[in-house]
């Protein structure tokens, strides 16, 4: 399957009082790498069109070790299974070596007027097979 690396720093506002990366970041970081892999495969429409939608029915973050303002962070974004309806996205966040978080994403594609679940469109699923 499909793997992407995306590299961000962690900024200074990020930080919490104990000066690490509040724990919700992780998520944040995550998604900074998804929107930069589907804008890689070339679908920048992906997120601002209407006749397709594909939200998140499912997130899970394991947190291994602290982000601190300033680290460079590299994430891997690996397509982790492509179902009919759905794909999950598994994320794995470094700093340097050290892994500081792992996040697993569940999306379904759904018609973007009914909001029923649809096939993955043939486009994108060959895309995200890589």
């Amino acid at each position: 399957m499909k793997t992407f690396v995306h590299e961000q720093v962690v900024r200074f506002e990020e930080g919490d009082p104990g000066g690490i990366a509040f724990f919700a970041n992780a998520y944040l970081y995550a998604h900074r790498a998804y929107e930069a892999f589907i804008r890689d495969l070339g679908f920048p429409e992906f997120f601002t069109g209407k006749d397709v939608l594909v939200p998140f029915v499912h997130t899970e973050c394991d947190h291994l070790s602290p982000m601190r303002p300033g680290d460079v962070l590299t994430v891997e974004v690996v397509v982790e299974k492509l179902g009919s309806t759905s794909m999950t996205l598994a994320y794995t966040v470094k700093v340097g070596e050290r892994v500081s978080a792992r996040v697993r994403m569940v999306s379904v594609f759904v018609d973007g007027t009914t909001f029923e679940k649809i096939e993955i469109p043939s486009v994108y699923r060959q895309a995200l097979q890589g």
